[in-house]
């Protein structure tokens, strides 16, 4: 696919320098960027690979003059890495090859509502009741429950499980393996025995929302009730979101985090990579919990860092690491004084 330099301006906005109609062939980075190709400076400390780059043009911050550039040819915006993202997007869409119809071996149950253009292929099963929007796409092997809802530009890859009656919003990505409405680990202790707690609730999933390979998102306990995804959610790999947790909108949840049961989470959290999370816990929203951390009480809205076990405010924890490095230090000082106070001893008597 080729692109002309206008139409990548119309995509990204912001202000045209150079030949408009240059016609561009993809986008890449500052170092493997060749000839025809555009690139895009996000970060000023690559200021110096600017001048070596093979590109044809390039996306720039609106604070960066155009005369230190070697680069003759691009678009200067507010955001580079976001005009990237638009760019990068616009030319994976169109060299994508979308499958469509219906697959001979995949079995879809009665009263199963499909939207046009939706396509579900080899070996899917689609359980009674399901509907599908528009333009959803199910890659093979995946199985989708009774009387599930998937909204429309869904993309739904393989080996996917989705339990009874899940809601899944727009535009939604879940990628290779995940499991969606599995049941939660709930069980009651009676005379030295586990039973079993019926686990009857959903998960409803927003607007916007992708959720990693081979994450598992268990469904609630009881009846109407829900774990919920908030709409623009980014779940990683390998993420256990456990029964009847709420996580709010525009969070960030990286790889082997664990969230326990009935858990409820803010708006525009992240989460970095193996977090543990104890249960019936409140996560308030705009904070930033840093990997390998354990939360164990609630954080407070606004926060900010918090990071170690039990997490608290990184500068705190950063302070009593400084501290505990120093522990050594003060010991040697110890022995060394221990040592002069028995020398002196021994001279005294």
């Amino acid at each position: 696919m080729i692109l002309t330099l206008e139409q990548i301006h119309q995509i990204v906005g912001g202000e045209i320098f150079g030949d408009s109609l240059l016609e561009i062939s993809g986008i890449s980075s500052l170092q493997e960027a060749i000839s025809g190709q555009m690139t895009f400076l996000a970060n000023s400390k690559y200021r110096s690979e600017v001048d070596k780059t093979a590109a044809s043009a390039i996306i720039l911050g609106q604070d960066v003059s155009l005369s230190d550039i070697a680069v003759k040819n691009g678009v200067s915006v507010d955001d580079p890495y976001y005009a990237f993202l638009q760019t990068h997007q616009a030319f994976a869409n169109a060299s994508a090859e979308l499958p469509t119809g219906i697959d001979p071996t995949a079995k879809v149950g009665e009263d199963v509502i499909l939207d046009k253009n939706v396509s579900i292929q080899a070996h899917c099963i689609i359980e009674n009741g399901v509907k599908i929007g528009e333009g959803t796409i199910i890659w093979p092997n995946t199985y989708v429950g009774p009387k599930v809802e998937i909204g429309s530009r869904v993309r739904i890859r393989s080996n996917v499980s989705i339990g009874e009656r899940v809601k899944i919003g727009d535009r939604t990505i879940i990628q290779n393996g995940a499991v969606i409405g599995s049941d939660g680990f709930g069980f009651a202790t009676f005379q030295g025995q586990h039973h079993k707690i019926p686990q009857i609730g959903t998960v409803v999933i927003g607007d916007d929302v992708e959720i990693g390979a081979n994450t598992t998102i268990d469904r609630a306990t009881l009846t109407e009730t829900s774990t919920v995804i908030g709409s623009g959610t980014k779940i990683d790999n390998l993420v256990q979101v456990a029964h009847n947790v709420k996580i709010g909108r525009h969070c960030r949840i990286a790889a082997q985090v664990g969230i326990s049961g009935s858990t409820q989470i803010g708006d525009h959290v992240t989460i970095a990579g193996q977090v543990g999370i104890a249960g019936h816990l409140t996560i308030g929203s705009n904070n930033t919990v840093l990997a390998k951390s354990g939360v164990t009480k609630n954080l407070a809205d606004n926060m900010g860092m918090v990071s170690g076990f039990p997490a608290r405010l990184h500068r705190e924890e950063m302070k009593d690491q400084a501290k505990s490095r120093r522990l050594g230090h003060f010991l040697d000082e110890l022995q060394e004084l221990k040592q002069k106070m028995a020398d002196i001893d021994s001279i005294l008597n």
